[in-house]
This record gives C-alpha cells, structure tokens and sequence, in this order.
C-alpha cells in the first residue's frame, strides 16, 4: 500500500492510495483483512477487480480507436494484492528468463539492448562484410490480445505452484471493465482475453509469455541445424533481442534462416493471439546482401531500410550524423509545443527541463555521442525555453553554463549527474582506468602484458621486449606467473624488466576481481560524473534555496536576486533608454540595492511587513544582506 505513489489515477472507487494512507490507523485493519481473504479463499470480487478504461491516444490528432491506447485504473485494494504477488515471483525472473529478454528483470536494464544493437548493427552499410539480416518485430495490441488459456498453460510450463496460478488466474479472469467516454464512464463487462496495461502484475507476465516464443525458436534452431547466426552472433548463440513486446531478430542473410523465423512466429500467434503486424514490422538486409533482397522479403512480406528505430533510437550503420538526430530535436519541440497556453513559473520550467527534456537527451546520450552541433541546438531550445517559456519575448539573465551548475554552486542543477553508456567510456578509458582496482586471485582473467593490473599499468608498453625476455608469451594470462598463491617470475634477463618484479600486488583468494574506487566498489555515474567534472567551489547562500518547505517558486526569485539578475531598469538586457526608478521623483537610478533599501515605496512596504513580522533587516545592501540572514540561519538550526 505504502509503495504505490499518491498520484497515482485512482480505479471505480475513486479512492486513490494517498487517502488509505492517511485513513489507515481507521481503514487499515479492513482493509488487512479483505487482502488476506482472498489469498484464503482464493476469491476475488468483481467489484474489487473492476476496471476503468481510459483510451490515451497515441497521436496528436487521433481519428480511429486505433490511434488510442486503452490504460485500465484498478482499485487500490487490488493493486495491492497485485503487488504483493509480484513480489513473490519478480525475484525468480532472472532464473526463468533469458539474457536476451532486458524488459521487467531487476538487474537488467534497456540500454544493454540499445547498446548491443547498436553495435550488430555497425557495418550494415558495407558490402565486404559477411551478409546478415535483422527483423524488427511489431506485435499487433500486444498485452490486450494475450490468450488466457495460454498463459496459464506458460505459468505452468515454468513450475509454478498451483494456488500460485490459481490466485493469479482469478486476478486476470475476474476483471470487469467500465469505459470513460467524454468524461462519463460507461458499461461494466467482463473480458475474455488480454492483460490490462495498468495492473501491476501485467508486465511481469507478459515477458513470460514472451519467453515461450524464445524457447520455440530454439528448439526450432536446435531442430533444423542449418540456421545460420548473424555475424559476430555465433559464438554467443544469439538470435533474438527482446524489451517485452519490442522484439529484433537477427541472422544470416539466408532465406532458410529467415523462413524459420517466419515458422516461429507463426507457431507462436496461434498459440498465444499475439500475432506479428506486417504494416508496422520491417527487415532490414545489409548492403553485402542486396542480391537477396527480393526473396527474403518475399518469405515474410515485411520491408525496410536504414535508419530503423529500435526502443526509441534510429539503429545506424555509420556514424551518427545530425540529420539522425533530427528526432530528438522534433521530440523536445513537440514537448514544448504542447505546454503552449500554461502559465508556467522560471522554477515549472525549471522541473520540466530537468524531469522531461533533458531526459529525452540522456536517453539518447547513453547509446550515442550525441554531435556538437545537435548538443548546441538542445541548449539552444533549453535556454530559450527556461527564459521565455513558449512565447517569443525574454532575455537570458543568468548564463547557462551557470544554471546547470549544480545548486550548492550556485546553479539550478539538483542533480547534475549525465549518464554514461559505453560508447562514451571508450572514448575515456584512459582516464576510467585511474580509477579501476583490478584485484588478483587465481590470474585466469587478466593479461600478464596488456591489462593495467600492475602499477606500472600495462606492461607492454613499458617493456615492449618483456615477453621475450621473461619467456612467456604476449596474450598470456597473469596464472603463468601465479602458482599456489605466490609470485613465480621466470628468470628476467634484461636489467630494465626486473622493476615489474619490485613492486608487485598482493594477490588475494578467489578469482580475479574488478572493482571501481566507490565505497562499495560498484560503478555508479556520480562518481564517474565528478571524475571528468571536478566540483566546483560551494556557495555559501545554497543553504536558503535547499530544503524540503522550500517553495520553488519563491527560491528561484530569491535565486536571481542573490545573483543580481533581476530585471530592474538598471540590467542592459532590457535595453530601456530611461533607467530611472518610477516610484521615486529623484531621477533615482533602479538598481537592486535601491529597490529593496532606499527606494521610498519599498520603505512603506517594509513598514508595512515589520507590523505582521517582527523582522530586523539591519542593511541596506543587497550582498551583505544575504550574509546576515545566512548567519541568522545558522544560529536558528543550531
């Protein structure tokens, strides 16, 4: 209950889980106890499991229910006992699942996918590489068209407990369904199929269903032994990149390969109803194997060329060009097209810039280095977007280098850390190697001469002569000079090579170990971020902008105050010819010390606040201002 999120769309009831919460010292006990009927009596009312439709659409301007996506909002009640199933069996999923499915297993994460396909799909465009194909699999409606019968029948395949099956069968089986039509909701049926997207158990099954159409194709491959893998796929045995229903099926350009592909699915949609959509899948064929093209796209009717988009990405053959990253740029217009007509604080803009349109750019980032010139365009549309909103009047007051530092520096970055794919860290591996451990056991995963595990880091650079000198060979591994524990140098006739023998680290039990210098030794992007970004110096006001009753709004106001950026007359991006302050006759110039201090209508608005609060500001300049209240901070907490 606890761990479903407050703001969350609430099912038929219209209780949403922030009310259990706070009603919970009355309601929890009932509410225990009509979760632990049902895994008693294995029962489920139909008013507990109803559902509310809401269509989505997937389009700006939908015109058929196709252009919808139907998201169900299950009660609370149920969404618990959901959960509570899930976790009894996300656990095992690493166990019953292969490596090639990354969707829903903990531990797994999607930009294994990306990356891999990313590089299978490198040389697509060259004719001297061996020829290969690759079909991107689109799965017609695919979670509403999954047949019960067979999941059940795939829940059982895996091993799982009877009751097990049976609580989860009557989740699936009992669900009845009321659809919201213009704001009023209609009918209460019962399904006959499918997995609601929106029950927190549907992911987790479906990738089990998925894991079926796995297994036919291996025992299909296993069967035929004339399947050819795709090139640099062989030694792996991998066939098949799956992130739920975004399936990508990889071979040999071969006709035969292709065709067992095409029997699999088949086989796999009359028994589960998730049937492959011809208009939306594609095959994609590399250059090398242009001759084939028109039979292997006769044998499943699908067409395609490059760039193809796998999860979100264009999959590439060359080098990532500008034109390619066209749509992440119309991705990040279209984001701030559809805030048009919202009246949007600096710290709204802020928050979506950081929680939205900088994650599409992370995204991308973790596949690609992203080129210079489309990195410029993303601040461009940033920064515009931060200063102006969606209309076309405003002017940048702070630079932007200095918003994206981080707060306690005296920017807007909450947290500034970028992600790091894999891509990226080659092109930094000197660097990244200062900071890798590498820890020796029994020697049989490192290189004696080309691993960096001494601390003269790898050998055969400083001592390009050493295998021949100590009789050993260059691709050996560290083990030839390991043996029950202890160093066993051969004999070392050139004088140079006997400094590797002077400092030598201590080798440990167990395997070779690889380590990254974090408390914990696991590599996590914040210490990689502050490797290549070294923190900056902290400002000492960050403590008024940090908290959790701070008010976003107000803190960014007090923000560009502290920076000197607000718009008073005096700034020269405003470009008025006349500077002086409206409220005073004087000919006074509008500066931020005159606003707040010596102004006289600010003088009677202070007046004015002092009588509600008995409040002391014993300067009359800005900067000092800030540091007194600062001081006034510290002793308050203290």
């Amino acid at each position: 209950m606890f761990d479903i999120e407050e703001d969350k769309a609430p099912g038929p009831d219209g209780f949403s889980s922030g009310f259990y919460k706070a009603a919970w010292p009355i309601v929890g006990e009932e509410i225990s106890k009509a979760i632990m009927d049902f895994f008693t009596t294995g029962k489920l009312l139909k008013q507990v499991n109803a559902t509310v439709l809401t269509l989505i659409p997937k389009v700006r301007t939908p015109h058929s229910f196709a252009d919808f996506r139907p998201i169900s909002c299950c009660n609370v009640i149920y969404k618990v006992i959901s959960k509570i199933l899930v976790c009894r069996f996300r656990e095992i999923l690493d166990l019953l699942i292969s490596p090639s499915q990354n969707a829903f297993v903990p531990g797994r994460l999607i930009s294994d996918n990306v990356l891999l396909a990313q590089e299978l799909f490198s040389g697509y465009n060259q004719c001297r590489l061996p020829p290969r194909c690759a079909l991107k699999v689109d799965l017609r409606k695919a979670y509403d068209t999954v047949e019960w019968d067979f999941l059940f029948a795939t829940l059982r395949l895996f091993g799982f407990p009877a009751v097990f099956i049976r609580w989860i069968e009557e989740c699936v089986t009992s669900a009845h369904y009321s659809v919201v039509v213009n704001g009023g909701v209609h009918g209460f049926f019962a399904g006959a199929r499918g997995l609601r997207q929106g029950d927190p158990m549907s992911p987790y099954l479906f990738v089990l269903v998925m894991e079926v159409l796995q297994m036919i194709l291996q025992q299909f491959i296993d069967q035929d032994g004339q399947f050819l893998y795709h090139w640099r796929c062989t030694e792996l045995k991998l066939f098949q990149l799956s992130f739920a229903d975004d399936l990508l099926l990889l071979c040999k350009a071969d006709v035969q390969s292709v065709n067992l592909f095409r029997r699999g699915l088949d086989l796999f949609a009359s028994l589960s109803g998730l049937h492959t959509n011809p208009q939306k899948s594609q095959l994609i064929i590399s250059k090398a194997a242009s001759g084939l093209r028109d039979s292997l796209l006769e044998t499943l009717g699908f067409q395609g060329h490059l760039p193809v988009r796998y999860l979100g990405l264009p999959l590439i053959s060359a080098r990532l060009s500008i034109a390619d990253c066209q749509p992440l740029l119309q991705k990040i217009d279209s984001r701030i097209k559809g805030w048009e007509g919202v009246m949007l604080s600096f710290a709204g803009r802020v928050q979506l810039i950081k929680s939205v349109l900088v994650s599409l750019e992370v995204y991308w980032a973790m596949a690609f280095i992203l080129p210079k010139g489309i990195i410029n365009e993303m601040i461009k549309r940033l920064r515009s977007f931060l200063w102006k909103g969606t209309s076309s009047s405003g002017y940048p007051k702070v630079a932007w280098e200095d918003v994206c530092r981080p707060i306690e520096e005296g920017g807007q970055a909450k947290d500034n850390k970028g992600a790091w794919g894999w891509r990226k860290m080659l092109t930094l591996r000197h660097t990244l190697l200062s900071h890798i451990h590498f820890r020796i056991g029994d020697g049989t995963s490192f290189l004696l001469w080309h691993d960096p595990w001494h601390t003269l880091g790898p050998l055969i650079s400083q001592f390009p002569r050493g295998p021949q000198t100590t009789n050993t060979q260059p691709l050996d591994k560290l083990s030839v000079v390991i043996k029950d524990g202890q160093w066993i140098w051969p004999l070392i006739t050139d004088f140079a090579c006997l400094e590797i023998t002077h400092i030598l680290p201590p080798i440990t039990e167990g395997h070779d170990r690889i380590s990254w210098k974090s408390n914990n030794g696991s590599f996590n992007t914040s210490t990689a971020y502050d490797l290549f970004r070294p923190p900056g110096p902290k400002v000492v006001w960050s403590s008024l902008l940090l908290g959790p009753f701070k008010i976003p709004k107000n803190c960014f106001i007090l923000w560009l105050a502290i920076l000197g950026r607000l718009s008073t007359l005096d700034k020269p991006w405003l470009h008025h010819t006349e500077n002086n302050c409206i409220f005073c006759p004087d000919g006074v110039q509008e500066t931020h010390d005159h606003l707040f201090f010596t102004c006289s209508f600010s003088r009677q608005c202070l007046t004015i606040i002092r009588q509600q609060i008995p409040f002391l500001w014993p300067h009359h300049q800005w900067q000092r201002g800030i540091q007194w209240v600062i001081q006034m901070a510290w002793k308050a907490c203290c």
